[in-house]
């Protein structure tokens, strides 16, 4: 159903290609949180100031869930998937 919020990793790796069901249920973990939108989903960063749209199924399902992360790590909390002392700021 459109615009229910989903909690449970496994509803979410059913309705996507295995890499973009990854990613979503990486941040999943990390406090961000996945609301259904039609055919789609959508990634709400915990801190509010993000919105990340999300296709369970596209074409290219490896470059959409680099996609993914680096739109995650855009966030102004910086609640992303890659950090590392490469990246100045991010919290380990």
């Amino acid at each position: 159903m459109s615009g229910d919020w989903i909690t449970n990793p496994r509803v979410i790796m059913r309705e996507c290609k295995p890499k973009v069901g990854t990613v979503v249920v990486e941040l999943l973990a990390r406090g961000w949180r996945v609301r259904r939108e039609g055919h789609k989903f959508a990634l709400y960063c915990p801190c509010g100031e993000s919105i990340i749209r999300v296709n369970g199924t596209p074409q290219n399902d490896h470059s959409h869930a680099v996609k993914i992360k680096r739109q995650a790590a855009h966030c102004p909390e910086r609640h992303d998937l890659i950090p590392g002392p490469s990246r100045p700021g991010i919290r380990p």
